[in-house]
């Protein structure tokens, strides 16, 4: 986050705290966040077709039609993204103005950020550092302590599943909250983090049985 652009935080700061797709979050319109409840909508989305042109539409899936309790970061960020705005405008907007596309969030965000998070520079497609020489504000500074990762965006949908499950929410509410259709999805893509929830499980019937047992022991002795 260090490294992400300041007209971009709130936008990454939804994404991960959010888990929603990225074509869901660059969808959104003011409308969808409901301030007086601390809600927002997922209703639509935008898709790629054949070509590269997009379209926008229903989400993924019938499940990915959800309403979303935020967290308090979340909710800050969107009031923030919100303000002045009339309800039909975009909640995330690019600093040309209009909703952010995949491609333009990619280059000018996103693939900067994780290279200076690195330790080094972006590049172009010939291999010639970007943005060396320009004035550099504080997200454009390479990182002393390389990340050691070059995460996607995308993976911004898995932390969020992965901090939920770290922090004991059950598969089938994670199932509801990213809008997956199947319960098979959210068991095969995060099933195998849940090590932690087995180990509860053992400790909650260990603490039943014995439980059980010092019953038993006293009502024989009765």
């Amino acid at each position: 986050m260090d490294h992400i652009p300041e007209h971009a935080q709130d936008l990454v700061t939804a994404l991960v705290g959010t888990g929603v797709r990225w074509g869901e979050a660059s969808a959104w319109r003011a409308s969808d966040w409901d301030i007086a409840n601390r809600r927002i909508v997922v209703a639509r989305a935008w898709k790629y077709t054949g070509t590269s042109a997009r379209e926008l539409g229903a989400p993924k899936t019938l499940r990915s039609r959800r309403t979303l309790a935020v967290a308090e970061q979340v909710a800050e960020a969107l009031d923030r993204a919100a303000l002045g705005k009339a309800p039909g405008d975009y909640l995330f907007t690019a600093p040309m103005g209009g909703p952010w596309r995949s491609h333009n969030f990619h280059e000018q965000v996103w693939q900067p950020a994780v290279a200076y998070a690195n330790g080094g520079y972006p590049r172009d497609d010939a291999g010639n550092e970007r943005f060396k020489h320009k004035p550099r504000p504080p997200w454009r500074v390479p990182a002393v302590e390389p990340l050691g990762k070059r995460p996607r965006i995308h993976d911004l949908r898995h932390s969020c599943a992965s901090w939920m499950i770290a922090r004991g929410v059950q598969l089938p509410v994670i199932q509801s909250y990213l809008g997956h259709e199947s319960i098979k999805t959210t068991i095969d893509r995060y099933g195998h983090l849940e090590p932690a929830h087995m180990k509860a499980a053992a400790s909650a019937m260990t603490e039943t049985m014995r439980g059980v047992a010092l019953v038993t022991v006293e009502e024989i002795e009765g």
